[in-house]
């Protein structure tokens, strides 16, 4: 963990997070209780993203092929074999429902459950359906196929969504320039391919392994070697949001109440409700000593 000394560079509400670039290290950082005003100085605890979870903006950690990376993490096995559930768990991370709607992080848990019940049920309806030895008006052969077809079809189409939805946002997050037209449409054409690569931007496996069972198909233990080290410095603008000297930052819940902000599907990366999660990154010049 790191405590972090930041300059608001804008008025924040309470709760706020926000990316935080120091040198090699990238922390998240938490406004407190209260809110801050523009210009004021204030310390909190930082996550350390760098070592958790070995960020990188600008760029893919390894490509699309890599399907077979980390042969040994249940990772690597869901890519082949359950590539939905792990849909899910990406999914998770980023606080998406089965919609592909941006939600919070408690209702986003159940999104890798869902998803894999659901294409449980879509492998049993033919089956179920095939099984039948009796026929009637609506479970003629013809009817019965179109049926099985006409469901089987919409889940797939679903998933496609699903794919295309999550590597947009995954793309916006870690800044991750588009390589060409319709980029996230194509690859979603590659769906186990896709969802590997998302679920190994997302997680740094070398270092903590990856985990079937859990909602985010992370390894959520903590590191007991963490140092804290304090920072001071000058922070300046990395992202478009920040260039437009933070008039895209909610001004009117300094008082530590949350800001009226709608949810929309069209922004996925404004927050809404109590989502405070802004993929903002500051850079800025340490000052200061191990503590």
């Amino acid at each position: 963990m790191i405590l972090v000394r930041v300059e608001a560079p804008t008025d924040l509400p309470a709760g706020y997070k926000l990316y935080v670039h120091i040198e090699k290290e990238t922390v998240t950082v938490t406004v407190p209780e209260g809110g801050v005003r523009k210009g004021t100085t204030f310390e909190a605890i930082g996550e350390d993203l760098t070592n958790a979870t070995n960020v990188k903006f600008g760029k893919w950690k390894d490509g699309l092929l890599s399907c077979c990376a980390h042969v040994c993490q249940p990772v690597c096995w869901m890519t082949w074999c359950c590539s939905p559930y792990l849909l899910g768990q990406v999914m998770s991370r980023q606080h998406l429902n089965v919609l592909g709607l941006k939600t919070t992080h408690e209702a986003s848990k159940p999104t890798a459950v869902i998803l894999f019940s659901i294409n449980c049920l879509m492998l049993l309806i033919p089956f179920v359906f095939g099984l039948q030895k009796y026929e009637s008006s609506w479970l003629a052969t013809g009817w019965r196929k179109m049926f099985i077809m006409g469901i089987c079809a919409g889940w797939e189409m679903h998933i496609f969504f699903l794919i295309m939805r999550t590597r947009s946002v995954i793309r916006k997050k870690y800044n991750i320039p588009e390589g060409c037209c319709c980029e996230d449409c194509l690859t979603g054409c590659m769906c186990c391919c896709t969802i590997g690569q998302m679920a190994r931007q997302t997680g740094d496996y070398p270092n903590y392994g990856s985990s079937c069972c859990s909602f985010t198909g992370l390894n959520t233990e903590d590191k007991t070697d963490r140092k804290i080290i304090s920072f001071t410095g000058s922070y300046i603008d990395s992202h478009s949001y920040i260039s437009s000297g933070g008039a895209n930052m909610p001004q009117n819940s300094i008082s530590g109440e949350e800001p009226d902000i709608p949810c929309s599907s069209e922004e996925p990366d404004i927050p809404c409700g109590n989502d405070m999660n802004y993929p903002f990154v500051y850079k800025s010049i340490p000052r200061g000593d191990e503590v």
